[in-house]
């Protein structure tokens, strides 16, 4: 609850146009008498959480003012204004108290069901029409924008989702997912990807990790500058017009997902081919048409037992060995595990073996070397950008407030 000393400033600002003079001796029994003068007894018949709630808006707390406007804004409005505004403003008071007091999380989540329901029925139109919906119901970081205003939330749902996200610990989750604590629960470890984006960001990492990391992320943006340019990395006189980039689920999508994105690079770049599926029907489809001599390969799989990369990648170091023979061969074949020693008897050569830490999940793995054809489509330069830009969103996620931070919002 809020502390009892606020309520009678409270309602003397509430009541600025009725009771202006309101004395802190009179207010327990004239509390009755100020709501019955605005009409509203009868239908606040939980008024001491109301009083309490705003109470709570005029003394600071900072969802009031978003919900219900400012003690300027409100003391300024007529009789008949007043009793429209505190019929409407019941809800949000009770939701500024959810977020202010000792509400409990399940308390909050029946309150996001009751406006659920009263709101089930009300057009988008009407939401869309209120004043300031677009100033309320958007956001923007560093050029990019969140706009939400096509969404069947209120200030009222918004102001309890944000409640409901803080009772259920979203400021702790945050804090030991960028502190490298065990949060991917079924394998029991860290989840640090962002550290892929930004190397501040993986000051918690053992040394080792960290420098196993770092030197395979610079490895890969040192092999991409040649590529992006058409050239075979270990012998630059050597033309490369195809990568075949295999893979699958997460070794695969963000990478595809980057190519197609970035587009098709510059003139000199190779074409990327992606072969995700256990079937061969598509490989076989697709060696005839390229020329083995220009072609390089990179095998993606952080456990590199996969047996659907094992296989393509059996079939194509063979092909490779037929049409340019073993030496050649090995210098187009590469790998992105973090099993270094099974790509190895696999036939990768050690120096082509890029370290793929354990605890970046395949979803979240384009951000390092699994994303090395991405990387020679766009360019070394591109992808720092890239990651620059996700560095950033990752910092406004650790540092912005909730009710502006773009990913919880999300």
């Amino acid at each position: 609850a809020i502390l009892p000393e606020y309520l009678p400033k409270t309602f003397e600002l509430l009541s600025g146009i009725i009771l202006p003079s309101l004395k802190d001796e009179d207010f327990n029994t004239e509390k009755q008498v100020i709501l019955e003068e605005i009409g509203m007894y009868d239908d606040l018949p939980g008024f001491t959480v109301y009083e309490q709630a705003m109470a709570a808006h005029f003394h600071g707390h900072p969802l009031g003012q978003s919900i219900l406007g400012t003690p300027e804004s409100i003391t300024a409005l007529s009789a008949v204004q007043m009793r429209d505004y505190h019929a409407e403003q019941y809800r949000a008071g009770n939701i500024i108290l959810a977020v202010a007091g000792n509400t409990s999380w399940e308390e909050i989540l029946k309150l996001v069901h009751k406006n659920n329901k009263t709101r089930a029925n009300e057009p988008l139109s009407k939401l869309m029409q209120a004043p300031g919906r677009f100033e309320s119901f958007s956001r923007e970081f560093d050029g990019m924008l969140l706009d939400f205003t096509r969404t069947q939330l209120d200030e009222d749902a918004m102001g309890l989702l944000l409640a409901l996200a803080e009772k259920r610990g979203l400021s702790t989750a945050r804090a030991a997912l960028f502190g490298g604590e065990k949060v991917n629960i079924t394998e029991a470890r860290p989840a640090m990807h962002m550290a892929l984006r930004s190397r501040e960001l993986g000051a918690s990492l053992p040394t080792e990790e960290f420098n196993a990391m770092r030197e395979a992320g610079d490895r890969m943006l040192e092999l991409a500058e040649p590529l992006h340019h058409g050239r075979l990395p270990s012998d630059p006189e050597t033309r490369i017009r195809n990568i075949v980039h295999v893979g699958i689920g997460g070794s695969l999508l963000g990478t595809r997902l980057l190519c197609e994105a970035l587009g098709p690079g510059g003139p000199d770049t190779p074409t990327v081919h992606f072969l995700g599926s256990v079937d061969a029907h598509s490989r076989e489809l697709l060696l005839p048409e390229l020329d083995a001599s220009e072609t390089l390969v990179i095998l993606v799989s952080k456990s590199f037992t996969t047996s659907d990369t094992l296989l393509h990648g059996s079939r194509i170091r063979q092909w490779l060995i037929d049409e340019v023979g073993p030496q050649a061969a090995r210098q187009r074949l590469y790998a992105v595990t973090g099993e270094q020693e099974r790509a190895i008897e696999a036939g990768v050569p050690a120096e082509h073996v890029l370290h793929l830490p354990e605890w970046v999940g395949g979803r979240y793995s384009l951000w390092s070397p699994v994303s090395l054809a991405a990387a020679a489509v766009a360019s070394p330069t591109a992808f720092r950008e890239l990651a620059r830009g996700a560095a950033e969103l990752d910092r406004h996620f650790l540092e912005a407030p909730a009710a502006d931070n773009l990913p919880v919002l999300m």
